[in-house]
């Protein structure tokens, strides 16, 4: 799988400017409205190009809106176990084995963050988070962590074309990256500011499902200036992780990273029409998807 019709690193897009500065001017001056349903998961589960473009989502077990996440100590995860995280916020992930229950030492900071906004407030307030549904979500366990920490797939997408994937390899471990070409496997001279890349070799394995990933991460991002598409493989299927739209709040990259990939955005948000009408809260999807999902388990 190639592209031989776009550039390939060194060679840089047609633009430029640096990907930070262009990320920071999306979150200062384009409408937080618009890209906000791409945070919010119950919206992002529900979207039709999910299906169109071949990928899963992990299954909803169960949801809480704020005044219901008291009643997470009743939830008891079914025999394959549960991810039970925030839908407005990141990390604080809990993982619960099969027949386990929530833990009783996480609810009072469950409790605390399932009303407060994540990084509005912060030196770089990431907007799109206080328009995104509140509360509480739990997941299928899918069965790529079993055996461990499947690589994280973070793909730097643009209107349908992705130069660049970041690989997170031992994410709940000891965490570093390393960047790839998609279609060549070439390693990338990229560095990141928040994770450390490993320099020592590593050999890349060509895993079921990567070809396939490396096309849904463009399919997904088509008609979009700039999104992250976060995959993941489970039994040679692709996973749809998320979509940020501001990743790590718009912060300076390394170069050549930051030029290399400010290349490739355009100034519009969205480049395909259909995309500009979008409205998390005027879609049929209402607050929590299925009032049967909020039904206490076990």
């Amino acid at each position: 799988y190639s592209r031989p019709d776009m550039p390939h690193f060194p060679a840089r897009g047609p633009l430029k400017g640096l990907l930070s500065k262009k990320v920071r001017a999306r979150m200062t001056s384009q409408p937080a409205q618009q890209y906000a349903k791409f945070a919010d998961r119950l919206w992002l589960n529900s979207w039709d190009r999910v299906k169109t473009c071949n990928v899963q989502v992990p299954k909803i077990l169960a949801t809480y809106p704020p005044e219901k996440v008291s009643e997470l100590r009743n939830f008891v995860a079914p025999p394959g176990g549960a991810v039970v995280k925030f839908n407005h916020q990141a990390g604080n992930v809990v993982v619960l084995k099969g027949g386990e229950r929530f833990p009783e030492s996480k609810m009072a900071l469950y409790l605390k963050r399932s009303k407060l906004s994540y990084r509005y407030d912060k030196p770089n307030p990431e907007p799109h988070y206080k328009h995104v549904r509140f509360g509480v979500i739990i997941e299928e366990f899918l069965d790529a962590f079993r055996g461990g920490d499947p690589p994280d797939l973070k793909y730097y997408s643009f209107d349908g074309y992705s130069p660049t994937v970041r690989i997170i390899f031992g994410r709940t471990t000891k965490p570093y990256n390393i960047f790839y070409e998609p279609y060549t496997i070439a390693r990338l001279p990229f560095t990141h500011p928040l994770l450390p890349t490993k320099t020592e070799p590593v050999p890349m394995e060509l895993r079921c499902g990567w070809k396939n990933a490396t096309i849904a991460s463009e399919c997904l991002s088509k008609g979009i200036n700039f999104a992250r598409v976060d995959l993941y493989i489970s039994n040679c299927q692709v996973f749809l992780g998320e979509m940020t739209m501001t990743p790590i709040g718009g912060n300076k990259l390394h170069e050549p990273m930051d030029g290399f990939l400010g290349s490739f955005m355009r100034d519009a948000l969205f480049l395909d029409p259909k995309l500009k009408g979008w409205d998390l809260f005027g879609t049929k999807l209402p607050y929590w998807v299925d009032p049967s999902l909020t039904v206490k388990a076990g």
